[in-house]
């Protein structure tokens, strides 16, 4: 949920907090896809 006090976030409150939520996961997934090719 940290994401989702970005600045850059700040869009996505008038969209929805779910929308926000959804980006979070994203760039969840995204770190890990990168942890696991890294080790």
């Amino acid at each position: 949920m940290g994401s989702c006090g970005n600045p850059r976030f700040i869009f996505l409150k008038k969209i929805g907090i779910r929308t926000c939520r959804f980006f979070s996961k994203m760039r969840e997934l995204q770190q890990i896809k990168i942890l696991q090719i890294n080790s």
